[in-house]
């Protein structure tokens, strides 16, 4: 059966999937695979038992007091919940999709070099220093300064929201959910979840689509291992590019085989701009986040890469709560009107400055705060960061601004370098110009630094280092996979 509903925001259709009413836009394609139910987001909570035979049993008072009630009613799942599956492994931590949702948990491995109790200092600081990064990017809204505009719009990049932090003694979490952590694993370096450990929950990245799938397959491996690698475990869930502008694939070398895995598949700055990309897309937002990074969060970006990955949830709400939301819009509206952002202080809630928010007619919204729609649109792709473990707090001076160039100059080649050709050296210039412009901006709401020769000193201070170090040391520029 259906039914139909028309209002200004357009038509709906309810779409009868056996027991399940699914509400879909007529732009959107209804999903009628056995995978796909109005359930998916949170499969744990089995919905109470509403067959034919219970609603012929009852009356329809019963059946309503029944459903509607606010009492617990939910019945334990008649059949196994889904195994959890590995999709990414670092170098001490495993994450692991859960099915049927958008969560994914990232576990501390055992075989790790490190002790297990520094490796739940790092789990958590992960999630401390993610909180704050999400809190840097909803009160700072993304733009572009007519200098590092390109001749397409660039986005922002993605943060995975970070959701709960779980410790081994975590009953509630543990003794559902322990059972479901799969025997075996893909990577021979990593161990199953056997035992409780710490555990950090948080949104899964959605893997590319099926079709780049197909394409880097395709494009890079020789035809007689193609269907090795399209059948190699991982490859259909959990596909992401990692960009390395740092560097560029050695001339030579283009009969190399990558391994099998398309987790982590490393695309350098050549074989980019090979592919027709607009760099500037990439590099842009990655000089603004790390300029966030370093004068808003104020970490030292230690471990952080980009990756390319498929786009977020657009729905509003998803992805940002209130408070976030009414920060963003805060933030905006304040420095629409070139005042201090920060005067009034982000995170409070709204009746501690209500006087600054009165509606008056302005211009602004918190809709693309919340959803990002208005600049992303439907893109397939987005560029995500990952990796937060090692970031380090630093100070606003020399010292701190040295020590996000030792970790920058360690663990990050996603970012354009100087050096190598001509065209590496215009990409630097460019994403150092975009980086120091976008720092200028954050630095001038940061009321604890007060010489203004201090602030248009620091990121250049910053840049200027990295281009040193590396000139000095001939670093190289990436390396194969």
């Amino acid at each position: 059966m259906s039914q139909e509903d028309s209002d200004e925001g357009g038509s709906w259709i309810l779409a009868d999937k056996g027991e399940s009413l699914i509400a879909v836009s007529d732009d959107d394609e209804i999903n009628m695979s056995p995978d796909f139910g109005p359930d998916d987001i949170w499969e744990d909570e089995p919905s109470p038992e509403s067959s034919q035979d219970d609603l012929a049993a009852e009356s329809p008072e019963q059946c309503l007091k029944r459903l509607l009630t606010l009492q617990p009613t939910l019945k334990p799942p008649s059949e196994p919940l889904p195994k959890f599956h590995d999709i990414a492994h670092g170098t001490n931590t495993t994450i692991y999709a859960h099915p049927g949702t958008t969560l994914a948990y990232k576990v501390p491995n055992p075989r790790s070099r490190n002790s297990a109790r520094n490796l739940a200092s790092k789990l958590w600081n992960n999630y401390i220093v993610q909180l704050r990064v999400n809190a840097s990017f909803q009160s700072l809204p993304y733009h572009l300064s007519p200098t590092t505009t390109t001749t397409t719009t660039t986005t922002p990049v993605e943060i995975p929201h970070v959701h709960w932090f779980s410790r081994p003694d975590d009953a509630s979490f543990w003794t559902t959910h322990l059972s479901r952590f799969p025997a075996t694993i893909s990577s021979p370096h990593h161990q199953p979840v056997t035992a409780r450990r710490p555990l950090l929950c948080m949104e899964r990245i959605p893997a590319l689509p099926s079709p780049v799938r197909l394409a880097l397959i395709h494009k890079f491996y020789p035809p007689s291992i193609q269907p090795t690698v399209a059948a190699a475990p991982g490859n259909q869930d959990a596909c992401v590019v990692r960009p390395v502008l740092g560097g560029c694939y050695p001339a030579g070398m283009e009969d190399h085989v990558y391994d099998t895995s398309l987790r982590n598949f490393p695309l350098y700055a050549n074989q980019l701009r090979d592919l027709g990309l607009e760099l500037a897309d990439i590099y842009t937002p990655m000089a603004h986040a790390l300029a966030v990074l370093h004068w808003d969060t104020r970490v030292n970006a230690s471990g952080v890469e980009f990756i390319l990955a498929g786009a977020p949830s657009r729905s509003a709400g998803v992805r940002t709560g209130g408070a976030a939301a009414y920060d963003a819009g805060l933030a905006r509206y304040m420095m629409a009107r070139g005042e201090e952002a920060r005067k009034w202080g982000f995170g409070q809630r709204p009746e501690k400055h209500k006087d600054k928010c009165r509606y008056d007619g302005a211009s602004f919204s918190t809709y693309e705060e919340a959803t990002h729609a208005d600049v992303a649109g439907r893109q397939a792709t987005a560029l995500w960061m990952v990796g937060f473990d090692e970031c380090r707090n630093i100070a606003m001076n020399v010292g701190g601004v040295q020590m996000a160039v030792e970790a920058f100059l360690q663990t990050n080649y996603c970012c354009p370098r100087p050096g190598g050709g001509d065209d590496m050296r215009t990409m630097w210039l460019a994403f150092e110009r975009s980086y120091v412009e976008f720092s200028d901006d954050i630095l001038k709401y940061a009321e604890d630094v007060d010489d203004v020769k201090a602030k248009r000193m620091l990121p250049r201070y910053f840049v200027n280092k990295v281009a040193e170090a590396i000139e000095k040391t001939n670093q190289p520029e990436g390396g194969l996979r």
